[in-house]
């Protein structure tokens, strides 16, 4: 059970923003995903991935650059938000517990 997975861990809403691809005013939809790698019952956290959509044209994964200023701006403010629960980091306090534990075994 060794591999990569991605969890959605926030979500929100840009209201009233222009879409680039409809070029109607419509909600932003965003949902902060986080990727982590599991191995057995370890977990690992790598990277957070912000995903932004549009609520009418329902074009899915809109780039930064296709974004108003103000909706950067409220982007980046939900995306700082989203924080990563203490759960998923798990796994670098065990092995750094297992290289405490080794370390203080060679110096008897």
């Amino acid at each position: 059970m060794i591999g990569t997975v991605e969890r959605k861990i926030s979500q929100g809403v840009i209201k009233e923003e222009k879409c680039k691809v409809c070029n109607e005013e419509a909600d932003l939809l965003v949902d902060v995903y986080l990727k982590i790698f599991v191995i057995k019952f370890f977990v690992f956290p790598s990277e957070k991935r912000t995903m932004v959509s549009c609520s009418k044209c329902k074009k899915g994964d809109l780039k930064p650059y296709e974004l108003t200023s103000t909706a950067k701006n409220k982007l980046f403010k939900i995306n700082e938000a989203a924080k990563i629960p203490s759960v998923y980091f798990s796994g670098y306090i065990i092995l750094v517990a297992i290289a405490f534990l080794v370390m203080i075994s060679k110096l008897k």
